[in-house]
């Protein structure tokens, strides 16, 4: 096992050490509400700032993508403004100062307070600290063997262990930070509290205060929860470099700590899944403790989880494992990357992930950005990961709504790993192909410690988005959108005009031609793509063509020119309100069937034409109150004869009116009801029993001929059996002019020019006929 080595100052430079013992991490506490959105959320160490030196424009914007910052209080005080720098760019990123925690650096008390990474104060305090030193006045402080030796951390002489557990240590640590960073002008978000080691690490001698891991680790736990505490009084977030969650007391206490009232902010595994402790370029975690590591990303609720991989290789480089056996970088990083998606936590979204080259001997690296990190995205989990069998060996995978994550955690290889669904994988060398350039496979190789990320095929495109409509004359209106993208490719849209589809095109653009005047029509568009998967259908946007121009002999409703010479006249029909939203009205039935004419109110939608078809079955609903309710008044007292009546009528037919506009006024004009209901479940009228002509039967009328004019429609498939109420409304009307355009009786007009929709005397005949 291997514990973490992080920066210390030396000889006007932050150097990162890497220790050859237990390695601990630390995590972030986060509410679910103020996690971030990003697939990958990303952390960073950086220290490879000098004494002096100024950070570079190029590591600052680096910086800037991260969205938690381990870093030294050196540069604030050397970059101007980082912080702000920083902040400007992602407001919701945490910057964090190093300061080690439970050890003591005894040769770092001639350094200014701005250089150090410990609280110091061996034998020399900070002018202008309010301290006794620790080895004049706290010698007791320092932990000691059996021999009553000072104890030391393995290979560093100069970083004596201190007793983490004392409550005296806990506060004049808690003093020192106060005096040394939360008083200053390099003060950030938060403190890094370095080596929070769950259980013994390596070092020169057994402590007496904690001989055991059990002791370590409940004295570790009040060290953490004392600094909570006293830091968050500060108003400082806190990051504990922790680890151990391969082992069970590492993980038990990162559990514990998350259901902490005073848990700090971060935890961080400072090894995770793929590390470079050892001899070898990379070390993998036997299979029993990775599934620890992974398992316990997952459970932690409340606290955020900062996941470290790294290597000794470089960036693109190649070596061995601990295992013997050849390994890349590309390998190392996707496996530990794969590792952390495995256990991610999608509900809290409190993890974040970052991979180091050269780690053993960083000094002047970083901060390291991967174009994965922004541009992998597969979208939420379905759920947790899965463990699957193949030959014998244990293959872990978890399914995401855009792909797959599989990894082979174990020392043998799998030929061919069968995937849920057709897909690609996704490589370092193809991450910035273009899609349709990745194969499509079933089935792919999983070598010893290796992860596939994973792109399903059978993704749709993403939805048509910025659909506009606009009308270029009576007959055609041009659409326009903008591109939808796809895994795979996008090979085209498909148009759809009333739900229904009218024409495919490989354009961003199309025109709608042949259609009728003065008609709203709604119109939907979705992308497919090149293995035949298609989007769902854009948002709706409507358009009304324009009205005819038609010569009238009539000034009404003209401006202009003398009553007695013809002029050209455009009649617009006023608006239909559109019901309100939340309403049981806002998405209409429609009844569809050729194009032609077009009505709306009451709570539903219809739109009939040229062409004939049965009109399909709509389920009746209940029509809003309002609409036009005709006067109690008749023809005779209107003073109009029918005469006058039927000229009024062709008159509005003439300047374009539609054909709801007409019967309304009809009905106004002639004292019937047009405000009645056929969607009405009730009707006191018995069917007529005559069958001979009973008179010209139009929309608005309520009476026992259209009941027996709906039933026959009924019979043929026309009409919805709920619709013999009586009163011909619109979808009585749309059955008429279907059952017409299909006799040849007529094809398209208006009742009163053409008397399609209108039952007259050869429409009564054909009806006869066939049946009724």
């Amino acid at each position: 096992m291997h514990r973490c080595r992080l920066p210390l100052s030396h000889s006007l430079k932050i150097v990162v050490f890497l220790f050859c013992s237990s390695l601990f991490f630390f995590s972030i506490g986060v509410s679910p509400a103020l996690a971030a959105t990003k697939f990958i959320q990303t952390f960073a160490l950086y220290y490879n700032v000098g004494y002096g030196s100024n950070i570079s424009a190029a590591s600052t914007t680096l910086l800037e993508n991260f969205d938690l910052i381990d870093t030294s209080r050196i540069l604030a005080a050397n970059g101007s403004g980082i912080w702000s720098t920083i902040k400007a760019a992602d407001p919701n990123a945490d910057i964090y100062l190093y300061e080690l925690g439970p050890q003591d650096y005894i040769n770092e008390d001639s350094l200014p307070q701005v250089n150090l990474n410990s609280i110091a104060r061996y034998s020399v305090v900070p002018s202008s600290s309010t301290l006794a030193s620790l080895n004049g006045s706290y010698p007791g402080l320092f932990l000691f063997d059996s021999g009553g030796n000072r104890i030391y951390l393995d290979g560093s002489p100069n970083e004596y262990q201190m007793d983490f557990g004392s409550t005296t240590y806990q506060a004049y640590w808690l003093k020192a930070v106060d005096e040394d960073v939360v008083s200053k002008p390099w003060v950030a978000d938060g403190i890094f509290v370095d080596n929070c080691n769950p259980t013994i690490p390596g070092l020169s001698g057994t402590p007496t205060a904690y001989p055991t891991d059990s002791a370590w680790s409940a004295g570790m736990l009040s060290f953490v929860d004392a600094i909570t505490v006293g830091l968050h009084g500060y108003g400082q977030k806190v990051w504990c470099n922790m680890g151990s969650t391969d082992n069970p007391v590492g993980s038990a206490m990162w559990q514990t700590l998350d259901k902490s009232a005073n848990h700090p902010d971060v935890l961080m595994e400072e090894g995770a899944f793929a590390a470079s402790w050892g001899n070898n370029d990379v070390y993998f975690f036997p299979e029993e403790q990775w599934v620890s590591q992974v398992n316990t990303e997952y459970a932690m609720r409340n606290i955020k989880v900062a996941m470290l991989g790294n290597t000794k290789l470089p960036e693109g480089g190649s070596g061995t494992d601990n295992l013997g056996k050849p390994v890349t970088f590309w390998q190392a990083f996707y496996y530990a990357l794969g590792s952390f998606l495995l256990g991610k936590n999608d509900v809290y979204n409190n993890d974040y992930f970052s991979f180091y080259p050269l780690y053993s001997i960083s000094t002047d690296q970083g901060p390291w950005w991967y174009d994965e990190y922004s541009d992998i995205n597969l979208g939420e989990a379905i759920g947790p990961y899965t463990m699957s069998v193949d030959n014998g060996v244990d293959i872990y995978w978890r399914e995401f709504q855009k792909g797959y994550v599989v990894v082979n955690p174990t020392p043998n290889n799998v030929a061919a790993w069968a995937i849920p669904e057709p897909s690609q994988q996704i490589t370092h060398d193809d991450l910035l192909a273009s899609p349709s350039s990745i194969p499509v496979v079933t089935s792919i190789a999983l070598n010893s410690h290796s992860a596939a990320i994973l792109l399903k095929a059978t993704l749709p495109p993403t939805v048509p988005t910025g659909l506009a409509a606009s009308t270029v004359s009576s007959s055609q209106v041009n659409l326009s959108w903008i591109a939808s993208t796809d895994n795979v490719a996008v090979a085209g849209y498909k148009i759809f005009r009333n739900g229904i589809q009218i024409a495919t095109t490989v354009n961003t653009s199309y025109s709608d031609t042949g259609l009728t005047s003065s008609t709203a029509y709604p119109y939907t568009v979705a992308a497919y793509d090149a293995v035949g998967n298609t989007s769902v259908q854009s948002s709706v946007v409507s358009a009304t063509t324009q009205s005819r121009t038609t010569v009238s002999t009539s000034p009404q409703g003209c401006t202009g020119g003398s009553p007695a010479l013809s002029q050209s006249c455009t009649y617009t029909p006023p608006a239909v309100s559109s019901p309100s939203s939340g309403s049981p009205y806002s998405q209409p039935p429609v009844v569809s069937g050729g194009g032609g004419s077009s009505y709306s109110g009451g709570g539903g939608s219809f739109s009939g034409g040229s062409s004939g078809g049965a009109i399909p079955s709509v389920s009746p609903s209940t029509p809003s109150s309002g609409g036009v309710t005709s006067p109690a008044s008749s023809p005779a007292a209107s003073g109009l004869t029918n005469a006058q009546v039927q000229s009024i009528l062709a008159l509005l037919s003439s300047f374009g009116a539609d054909n709801a506009t007409i019967a309304r006024i009809s009905a106004v004009l002639t004292g019937s009801s047009p405000a009645s209901s056929e969607t009405s479940t009730s009707s006191s009228l018995t069917p007529a029993t005559s069958q001979s002509f009973p008179g010209t039967l139009s929309f608005g009328e309520r009476n026992a001929h259209v009941i027996a004019l709906q039933q026959e429609l009924i019979t043929l498939g026309l009409l919805a059996p709920s619709y013999d109420t009586g009163y011909y409304g619109p979808f009585t009307e749309r059955a008429v002019e279907t059952f017409q355009a299909s006799h040849n009786i007529v094809s398209s007009g208006t009742p009163f020019t053409t008397g399609y929709g209108l039952v007259g005397p050869r429409t009564w005949e054909e009806l006869q006929v066939v049946g009724m």
